[in-house]
């Protein structure tokens, strides 16, 4: 037991036996990528020489692509058009008449962070079109096309034949989300062909700080000393994870969580909202919405020109940007009047919307706000950390890291990695290898014990087994497959649990062989 007074659980399981490749996704709020290494069975991985990024994407220079989809509607079913940065340039193509026939979203991570009725149930929506799909179908189109491209590139790497059974599949979710988000990132696993039916323990959800540790742990640039303990802040595009990680082992890198992980939705889309926001206070918010309907692809270019004068910005000059020249037009009859009304030194010139570098930074405040004052927080619960380290594609924001090392420098360490960005996707890959790096979780339940319950052929009921202490908590129950006498004369059932993820793997096999599975989440 932890001194939080939540449940600790270890871990025992070794899946590089069982599979000759760990292939990793990160699908991100803004970004996605994959990464692979060939498995080293009872070994660690080199993370230097071992761990194989994915080949450029479409359309782009490297690295992770756009969190986009784009379907067309082809009968009554949806058939898929394209990902990433390819499919947000091929909207851009669409004549207004081709689009009524097309299905695009981005960014769309997000939505299984907010509110819904389900997980089966929530839906997303293109706002364009009015269109709705299951979450849990467009997440197995976006995942099918990540699979796709990472065999094209594993059995181009290697000579030995590989077969999809020979793949670990990690796919990463951030700490903070809930169980039934996660629940619709495995069943979009599954829609998407990544598992099988039977084949469960081939995907495996790693909880993205703790890949980010893992990755930071494995290279010598950021390694840390036995018994530190750290503060580990994933910014991503959507979310901040904050989670307290203590080494355990300097050796053979490995970690235990000290207290449970928190967070919020405070990434860089929070400095998008305020960024359009603003558009919105200039020229109006009707005539922003009723622009981005009109003209979609156009707005998409706006928005990508805003991305990039966003990610460029170091503190000290800020890239311009080029509105459409339906907004162009307001803007600039309505900018004086603005600087005027709220003391801003916004510039319009040559078509371009200049914003001082001062300005620029307040529209970070929120973003950046809250997650200081949430490690803040987090480092009165663990006043024993002596480092916070920063990863995420958020964390390469300059506004983010200044703000952090003037927040807790000298009496405490802020460390960014080389490229931070890739910490999680490429730490997924090692988790994968080597999952009881992370020795220790603590649940957030409270709770002492776990139980699972296993039916036979039967619904299960609301009476559960006797618990004495009243601390179990029940993850729910599962039905094996009904026994048949006339077949098998052993009724016996067999019940193994495969333990280690974010999830408890739970198989009941009967004597003829036939397997019956379900997995529950134990956060």
């Amino acid at each position: 037991m932890s001194d939080t007074n939540s449940a600790v659980f270890g871990r025992q399981v070794d899946p590089a036996r069982d599979h000759k490749v760990v292939v990793a996704i990160d699908f991100g709020t803004s970004g996605s990528g994959y990464a692979y290494a060939f498995t080293k069975p009872g070994k660690r991985l080199n993370p230097t020489g071992d761990v194989f990024a994915q080949k450029p994407w479409p359309m782009t220079d490297g690295g992770k692509t756009s969190t986009a989809i784009l379907l067309r509607k082809v009968a009554n079913a949806w058939k898929i058009v394209s990902i990433g940065k390819e499919a947000v340039i091929d909207v851009s193509k669409l004549r207004n008449h081709e689009r009524q026939q097309h299905f695009f979203a981005r960014s769309f991570k997000m939505k299984l962070y907010e509110p819904f009725n389900g997980p089966e149930n929530l839906m997303i929506k293109d706002d364009q079109t009015g269109f709705t799909i299951r979450a849990t179908d467009l997440i197995g189109f976006f995942l099918r096309k990540v699979k796709e491209a990472a065999l094209k590139q594993i059995i181009g790497a290697t000579s030995s034949t590989i077969y999809e059974t020979d793949i670990l599949w990690v796919v990463t979710v951030p700490a903070i989300w809930p169980e039934p988000a996660k629940w619709i990132m495995r069943k979009g696993a599954e829609l998407g062909g990544i598992i099988a039916p039977g084949r469960e323990a081939s995907l495996m959800l790693v909880l993205e700080p703790e890949a980010a540790s893992m990755w930071c742990l494995a290279n010598r640039a950021t390694s840390f000393s036995a018994g530190e303990t750290v503060i580990v802040a994933d910014c991503g595009g959507g979310t901040i994870d904050v989670t307290v990680h203590k080494v355990t082992n300097d050796n053979e890198t490995t970690m235990k969580e000290a207290i449970p992980s928190a967070g919020g939705a405070w990434g860089s889309t929070v400095v998008d909202r305020a960024y359009f926001k603003l558009i919105g206070d200039l020229v109006g918010t009707e005539t922003v919405s009723e622009f981005a309907k009109k003209h979609p692809s156009d707005w998409i270019d706006f928005v990508d020109n805003w991305e990039r004068a966003k990610c460029s910005f170091d503190g000290h000059r800020s890239s311009p940007v080029k509105p459409p020249p339906e907004i162009a037009k307001i803007l600039a009859e309505n900018l004086k009047d603005y600087n005027e009304l709220f003391g801003t030194d916004f510039d319009f010139e040559d078509g371009r919307l200049y914003i001082e570098p001062e300005d620029m930074a307040n529209l970070f405040d929120a973003a950046v706000k809250s997650t200081v004052d949430h490690v803040r927080a987090t480092l009165k619960r663990a006043p024993q950390a002596k480092a916070v380290l920063l990863v995420g594609n958020f964390a390469n924001s300059f506004v983010l890291q200044d703000a952090f090392r003037k927040a807790f420098e000298p009496t405490r360490r802020v460390i960014v990695p080389s490229q931070p960005g890739d910490c999680v996707l490429k730490g997924a890959v090692l988790f994968g290898n080597s999952p009881e790096c992370i020795a220790e979780r603590v649940s957030k339940t409270g709770q002492d014990l776990i139980r699972v319950q296993v039916f036979e052929g039967q619904e299960p009921g609301m009476t559960y087994i006797p618990d004495s202490t009243k601390s179990a908590k029940n993850l729910g129950g599962f039905n094996s497959e009904r026994f048949d006498p006339t077949i098998l004369k052993e009724r016996g059932v067999k019940v193994s649990m495969l333990f280690g993820f974010s999830e408890l793997l739970v198989k009941a096999e009967l004597p003829n062989g036939h397997i019956t599975s379900n997995s529950f989440t134990y956060q």
